[in-house]
């Protein structure tokens, strides 16, 4: 029997508690020898329970090419890969290997190339989360993959790639119409419109607006409906609002080098995972809230937290420190008027003209000098 502790090795024979063990188990196998693996076939009982499993090379089989054009082939990975593996389950309810194929007829990967198989790509469900609420409000995806890449320190540190996040942003924007044509997502709207009590207005205030209308209003008392549904109930009117960039990190002065901002990214990336855990079931959700009740008390009353007394008083003893610095400083300072001094550069009104400009501003001078003296001597004779 396998109890996680053993060197990765495979023998006709060894016995599983679990049929995901078995599967975890072969492709550890499978990254250390440079191969991908997938589930193959299975078999099942009368009574539907599995009793025969296969995983296989992901390069089995042979795939048959559809092209009418027999020059221009569809790029394939299938090579008829032979080698797999078998199990059964026991009377005991446990898993037995039952028979195994090495042999491989293509290049196996190198070690450093395990991470990009499909199997070994994981989407976590906070990030799921994080990239759903940012494709909600209108960021683009490539500015929070690149923020996932900063985060973990490089690609080669993420366990998905680029397209994996595209690929469930694509899922969800399908998912929020139902299916993908026309009249399937009309159907839809035509039965989902009675159960999710939606009004439709010829004045489109509420969709220009996001405001709902009187007539509306007037249309669900009208149907014995006294509450606003919660579809028209902007997220900005509610008290308990959460907004995805209330956490996001600023690092103005470097602050994700410093240990604090370390510690900070650590103790969030592990209650990201303690929350996935705990959110499927009550009593785990109240066991870790009441843990971290009693580390917030504890380290409260430690004074080891930011919101101890004597970290405040620290904090405030500071500040009037540096105001009173300021506040010297001031003083002392003697603020003169700058002095006039000549810009760079011809001056503005000294710029050059054309020849042809300058006579004719010459003429128009003469002109209006010509004017003024006959407007002058008039007034004087009068």
């Amino acid at each position: 029997m396998y109890n996680g502790e053993e060197k990765v090795k495979l023998e006709v024979g060894m016995v599983f508690n679990l049929v995901e063990e078995l599967f975890e188990y072969y492709k550890m196998y499978g990254n250390e020898i440079g191969f991908q693996i997938i589930k193959r076939s299975s078999t099942k009982n009368d009574d539907g329970e599995l009793k025969f499993v296969s995983y296989s090379c992901a390069r089995c089989g042979i795939s048959k090419s559809n092209s009418m054009n027999a020059c221009k082939l569809q790029p394939t990975t299938k090579t008829g890969c032979k080698a797999r593996l078998g199990a059964s389950i026991c009377p005991d309810g446990k898993w037995r290997i039952t028979s195994i194929t090495f042999e491989h007829n293509h290049e196996l990967h190198t070690p450093g190339k395990v991470q990009y198989f499909k199997s070994n790509r994981v989407l976590k469900s906070f990030m799921k989360r994080k990239l759903e609420l940012n494709d909600r409000a209108g960021i683009r995806l490539n500015k929070k993959i690149n923020s996932f890449v900063v985060e973990a320190g490089g690609h080669d540190n993420l366990p998905f790639l680029e397209k994996d996040c595209r690929n469930y942003i694509d899922k969800i924007r399908r998912l929020r119409l139902g299916e993908g044509d026309v009249t399937a997502i009309q159907n839809y709207f035509l039965k989902m419109q009675v159960h999710l009590n939606e009004v439709n207005c010829n004045c489109r205030l509420c969709e220009s607006k996001g405001i709902l209308c009187r007539h509306a209003i007037a249309v669900l008392i009208r149907h014995g409906i006294f509450y606003v549904p919660d579809k028209y109930i902007l997220s900005c009117w509610r008290k308990d609002v959460k907004r995805c960039h209330t956490n996001v990190k600023i690092s103005y002065d470097n602050w994700d080098v410093k240990p604090e901002g370390q510690r900070f990214d650590k103790m969030c990336n592990s209650f990201y995972e303690v929350a996935d855990l705990a959110t499927n079931n009550e009593e785990t959700f109240c066991m870790v809230m009441k843990a971290i009740d009693c580390l917030k008390a504890k380290l409260t009353i430690d004074g080891s937290g930011c919101g101890s007394s004597q970290c405040c008083a620290n904090l405030i003893k500071d500040a009037i420190e540096n105001e009173d610095l300021n506040n010297t400083s001031n003083e002392k300072r003697n603020i003169l008027t700058p002095r006039v001094v000549r810009s760079k550069g011809r001056p503005p009104y000294k710029r050059r003209q054309s020849k042809v400009k300058q006579i004719i501003q010459k003429k128009k001078g003469k002109q209006r000098q010509r004017i003024l003296r006959h407007t002058s001597s008039a007034g004087r004779f009068s």
